[in-house]
């Protein structure tokens, strides 16, 4: 059965590892007949003098990349909210690089019946040290139908503040 399927990650990045990743799952996904695309929701990190130093070294890299190998992006204006939302794999759950985007990486802006997954999130640390956001992103998570995290302290962090079940 073919899906839609929109995946939220750092697509937009000028670092080869979160892009190869997105072309993997991407890739993966597509390979299983499922319709992929990409979500884009810009995060203060992209206003920060590095990564604008970044994009400009590999300005012509990242775009052949994302135009031969990425799957088209959509922004919030234009989503189906009959997809599946997968958000991973990468540190899409650290709140010190989204920032004050941080929610919509636990899918805010999507309606209460809308499938959500996360695919390898990772929190990019072994504690949780933002009790103050700890409410809302549990409510946000307990609308996932199943959280995969990447390393095992992501288990624990998911089972210790939030009171959900990850792998």
């Amino acid at each position: 059965m073919t899906m839609n399927i929109k995946i939220l990650t750092f697509s937009q990045a000028p670092n080869y590892g979160a892009l190869l990743q997105c072309y993997a799952l991407s890739k993966v996904l597509k390979d299983m007949n499922h319709n992929v695309e990409l979500v884009n929701i810009p995060f203060d990190y992209m206003n920060s003098f590095n990564y604008k130093i970044r994009k400009v070294l590999l300005f012509g890299f990242i775009n052949k990349f994302h135009d031969h190998y990425l799957p088209k992006s959509v922004t919030l204006n234009d989503l189906d909210f009959e997809a599946t939302y997968i958000v991973g794999s990468d540190q899409v759950w650290n709140v010190t690089i989204t920032n004050e985007s941080y929610l919509k990486y636990f899918f805010d802006f999507l309606p209460n019946d809308t499938k959500r997954i996360s695919y390898a999130a990772s929190f990019g640390t072994d504690q949780w040290p933002f009790k103050d956001k700890s409410n809302k992103i549990k409510e946000l998570l307990n609308k996932f139908s199943s959280i995969g995290v990447r390393e095992a302290e992501g288990v624990k962090i998911c089972n210790e503040n939030f009171d959900v079940n990850a792998e």
